[in-house]
């Protein structure tokens, strides 16, 4: 991994570990304390290896960002922060937002025993977008630079 910040027990109790890198990914591990002695070998693809590594995974549905911070519902809905700003990559450029996950089959209650089983596997993802245009205007919300003040939206974004 690279730049490992945000680590967290999930309901359903596995972990998951995300990069603070600007291709940062998000990974989910199932039974931690039973999982050692494994390397990320391939971060673009997500292979791990080792003795245990099929208890580790790559979540692709999560967004690639540079993760600083995130919180984790009960159903499976992520929050979180983009450690970059606009105009970091240069002026005008796209910087961070606050990230969005919804899981397509949210958590259950029931007990996740494989990793297939977990919300986080599937799902989409949206970016706050604060808007200068009024919520009943038919340009919001506006894209781009965006606005520090307004009304606000999810927008999907790829992942």
């Amino acid at each position: 991994m690279s730049g490992c910040d945000g680590i967290r027990r999930t309901p359903w109790n596995t972990i998951v570990a995300t990069e603070e890198t600007d291709d940062g990914g998000f990974y989910e591990i199932i039974e931690p304390l039973n999982t050692t002695e494994n390397t990320v070998a391939d971060r673009a693809l997500g292979t791990i290896s080792g003795p245990t590594a099929s208890n580790i995974v790559k979540r692709i549905a999560m967004p690639i960002i540079a993760w600083e911070g995130l919180d984790i519902t009960q159903e499976g809905v992520v929050y979180a922060g983009d450690e970059e700003r606009p105009g970091t990559g240069g002026p005008d450029a796209d910087g961070g937002s606050i990230f969005k996950f919804v899981p397509s089959t949210p958590w259950n209650g029931l007990p996740v025993t494989d990793l297939g089983q977990s919300p986080l596997a599937v799902g989409s993802v949206y970016a706050y977008q604060a808007s200068c245009q009024a919520r009943t205007s038919g340009g919001f919300p506006q894209f781009g630079q965006g606005c520090e003040v307004g009304e606000g939206a999810w927008v999907k974004v790829n992942a």
